[in-house]
C-alpha cells in the first residue's frame, strides 16, 4: 500500500492563505470564503506532512504567494506552510521549499518540482514521487503529473497521498471533521 511505503521524495501541494489581523500573521484556514475554489485545508497540509514525513527522505514543498493585506508585498506560501509543518517537530533539513512567487496553481506546482528534480536527477534512485494532496485537489495533480512528458521519459512513478487518509489513519476522529467539510 502507497502509505506504507517509504519515500525518497513527497510533494507537498501547496494551499492558498489568508491574512488573520487576529494573530497579526498568516493562516491556513480550511475554508477561504472569497476564494474561487473555497476549500483550502492548509493545516491539514502540514499535518499530513508532519505525521507522514518519517516515510520521507524528502518533503519538497510547493506555493505561490499571496499580498499581504497592508504592505502589498508577495508572501510565500511555501514558505509560510513550512514554517507550520515545522511546528510539528518535523525536522527543517527534511524540508524543502520549491515554491516560486508566480507558481500559485498546481500547474506551477508540477512546474517547480521538475525543475527541483532536474537538478538532483542522480540523487534518485527508486524514482516514485509520493504527492501529499488533499482528495479535492488529486484527481487534477495526479493527471497533471501522471501526463507530463519529462517524468515519463525519466521513468516517475506517482503515488497519491491523501491527507485525510492520512490524517483520519492517525486520528479516526478526524474522519467526521473532513465529511463536513
Amino acid at each position: 500500500e502507497v502509505y506504507n511505503k517509504d519515500y525518497e521524495t513527497v510533494i507537498v501541494l501547496g494551499a492558498v492563505m489568508k491574512y488573520d489581523e487576529k494573530l497579526g500573521d498568516w493562516a491556513f484556514p480550511d475554508v477561504i470564503e472569497e476564494y474561487v475554489g473555497r476549500l483550502v485545508m492548509g493545516n491539514y497540509r502540514a499535518m499530513a506532512a508532519a505525521v507522514f514525513h518519517e516515510h520521507a527522505q524528502k518533503l519538497l514543498v510547493t506555493g505561490g504567494s499571496d499580498t499581504h493585506p497592508y504592505t502589498g508585498e508577495k508572501c510565500s506560501r511555501s514558505g509560510e506552510l513550512i514554517k507550520r509543518i515545522k511546528q510539528y517537530s518535523v525536522p527543517e533539513d527534511k524540508l524543502v521549499d520549491i515554491g516560486k512567487t508566480g507558481a500559485s496553481h498546481t500547474k506551477g506546482n508540477l512546474e517547480n518540482t521538475i525543475a527541483y528534480l532536474e537538478q538532483n536527477i542522480a540523487s534518485f534512485k527508486e524514482r516514485v514521487l509520493g504527492i501529499l494532496s488533499p482528495t479535492f485537489q488529486a484527481r487534477r495533480a495526479e493527471m497533471m503529473y501522471r501526463d507530463t512528458s519529462w517524468l515519463k521519459q525519466k521513468n516517475f512513478g506517482i503515488n497519491m497521498l491523501l491527507i485525510e487518509d492520512i490524517l483520519a489513519q492517525h486520528d479516526p476522529r478526524l474522519e467526521k471533521k473532513f465529511e463536513d467539510l
